[in-house]
């Protein structure tokens, strides 16, 4: 999804830049905020908002990142793969989240039976 999604953006981007349409004006600094908060919570917190940078919910976000580059999306024949791997996302959560599950669930059962007298 992350790739198809990136494939999208550039071409969409590429194609504006070509067709003259002026880029978002976000400053360097909200972009780099941005990116650094993107990169401590993951997709597991909030994210930037494409169009508006402000933070939003990540499937939300992944959402509107998708609707703004459907049309590459759909050239590029990634239109279920992206919807699927959002859904995927909604429901089961990131991979970190996945793979912490079990542990966080041992952690609690070593805890209750320790406490035990």
């Amino acid at each position: 999804m992350s790739a198809a999604l990136a494939r999208a953006l550039v071409t969409t981007e590429a194609r504006e830049w070509q067709d003259d349409v002026a880029a978002d004006a976000t400053r360097t600094e909200v972009l780099k905020l941005a990116h650094g908060q993107a990169a401590h919570a993951r997709l597991g917190g909030g994210l930037a908002g494409p169009r508006t940078a402000r933070p939003a919910p990540a499937p939300v976000v992944l959402e509107a990142l998708s609707g703004h580059v459907v049309l590459a999306l759909s050239e590029a024949g990634d239109v279920e793969l992206v919807g699927d791997g959002i859904a995927r996302l909604r429901q089961e959560g990131t991979g970190s989240q996945t793979q912490r599950r079990p542990h966080a669930a041992t952690t609690a059962t070593c805890a209750r039976s320790s406490t035990r007298p």
